[in-house]
């Protein structure tokens, strides 16, 4: 905690800088530049409550930690190289419209919970959503996560804008309201095998459901999709109710 709480420290610069510490720019609250080149691993709660911090890039960084940039300014992020990001990194960033994380493997629950101007999520190498990820990320409207075989509980509940989840060829398992409340107007998968109770809860725009993969259907994952007027399973053998 270097810095923590400096209320006046505006600008830092570092040429060799690898390692940013747990809590180092923690409620220093006119932050706005650190300038850096090396950069691989952001400590936990490094810059959050950092209001005027808008923006960080590094082409080195591999691990961010737990509420890194929680309730942070930041609006633009260049994290590219990043594989791990802890639990609620991101969570309550307001200003975040967009978020890339090509080489994201893992991501803590809440990493970008109610990031309320989040728009489009890109993360084609990571390997599960986790819970409250995206929850309540209100004007997310698309999320491409290729590769992910599990999308937690709570991941995109109350995503209310989210019609566009890139597809869910690899998804294997969604878990309890996973999915409560978004927009979708379609699911088709082959692959997913198993969906718990109330992952598509609320759902009121879907209409099609194509799940040929699942063994059995617990009809509570899908309550209050009051418009499916589709509906196929054609390998499940049994429906709970």
């Amino acid at each position: 905690s270097a810095f923590k709480e400096c209320e006046n420290l505006r600008t830092v610069t570092s040429n060799k800088l690898t390692n940013i510490c747990e809590k180092a720019f923690y409620g220093c609250q006119l932050l706005s530049t650190v300038t850096h080149d090396k950069v691989e691993i952001i400590g936990a709660n490094a810059f959050e409550n950092t209001e005027k911090f808008t923006s960080f890039s590094s082409a080195y960084v591999t691990q961010i930690g737990a509420e890194a940039f929680k309730n942070s300014a930041i609006t633009s992020l260049g994290i590219g190289s990043a594989t791990d990001i802890g639990d609620y990194a991101f969570s309550g960033c307001s200003g975040l419209t967009e978020v890339v994380l090509t080489s994201a493997k893992t991501m803590g629950a809440g990493a970008f919970q109610n990031c309320n101007t989040l728009t489009t999520v890109s993360a084609p190498a990571l390997e599960s959503v986790s819970q409250y990820c995206f929850d309540g990320c209100e004007k997310l409207s698309t999320a491409s996560v290729t590769a992910a075989t599990l999308v937690d509980s709570y991941a995109f509940r109350n995503c209310v804008k989210l019609s566009e989840y890139t597809d869910f060829s690899d998804v294997k398992r969604i878990n309890s309201y996973a999915f409560e409340n978004t927009t979708f107007s379609s699911i088709s998968s082959t692959a997913l095998t198993t969906i718990e109770p109330y992952a598509f809860k609320g759902c009121w725009n879907l209409t099609s459901v194509t799940l040929n993969g699942l063994k059995s259907i617990n009809m509570s994952s899908f309550e209050g999709a009051s418009n499916i007027s589709y509906f196929t399973f054609n390998n499940a053998t049994e429906l709970i109710v």
